[in-house]
């Protein structure tokens, strides 16, 4: 703790990188967050229940570049709670989140360059609609990886939305789900865009909609 401390005295006011993991000292990142430092990236690969989820608001800083977040948690999934990615983050240009359930509704990152959104669960409040609603405010993404794990297609069927244009989009992966939902035939972009599926087994009756 008292290392932390020296540590952040002797950095003044230069950006602080947070690499998170399981041995992650609270006492320490309270330290850094009290101290008011410039945080431009934090990658955190951490049991999300047991350590970061009541930092994680804090961490979202106006000067955050780059949110990786690798989590796992112990709960049974209808037992986990989301965790809400919100605020006015104008920094952010990479956004990466997987293995925990999280809302976007409320975040504005109109810089966002890559995306990356894989959630291994049949529980999900992001639907195909709030990802629209979220891409059309990202007109500068560049990369876009979508993978939302359900058995309930339902759950992300698409009402009508309007076209969105992604100008400098080179290349989205989508899961099953997003397939399913049509949402890749709201976005526009220039020609030539890599477009993958991620791995999928089905039925040979549902061969049409076979992805590998």
């Amino acid at each position: 703790m008292n290392r932390t401390v020296i540590g952040l005295e002797r950095l003044q006011s230069a950006p602080i990188l947070l690499r998170l993991n399981g041995g992650l000292s609270t006492d320490a990142l309270n330290a850094v967050l009290d101290h008011r430092c410039k945080i431009v990236s934090v990658i955190a690969d951490i049991p999300l229940s047991s350590q970061i989820r009541p930092f994680h608001q804090r961490l979202l800083t106006p000067s955050l570049e780059e949110y990786i977040l690798s989590a796992s948690d112990d709960e049974e999934p209808e037992e986990t709670e989301t965790l809400n990615i919100e605020g006015e983050l104008m920094s952010m240009r990479k956004l990466f989140v997987s293995g925990c359930l999280i809302s976007i509704d409320r975040l504005t990152a109109t810089n966002l360059i890559h995306l990356s959104l894989e959630f291994p669960s049949e529980i999900s409040v992001v639907t195909g609609q709030s990802i629209l609603d979220f891409l059309a405010r990202c007109s500068l993404l560049e990369t876009v990886l979508i993978n939302i794990v359900s058995d309930d297609s339902t759950q992300h069927a698409l009402q009508s939305h309007n076209p969105i244009t992604l100008p400098r989009l080179r290349s989205i992966d989508l899961g099953r789900s997003e397939v399913q939902s049509g949402l890749i035939t709201y976005l526009r972009s220039q020609p030539g865009v890599a477009v993958g599926f991620r791995a999928w087994v089905i039925d040979k009756e549902d061969w049409p909609c076979r992805s590998v």
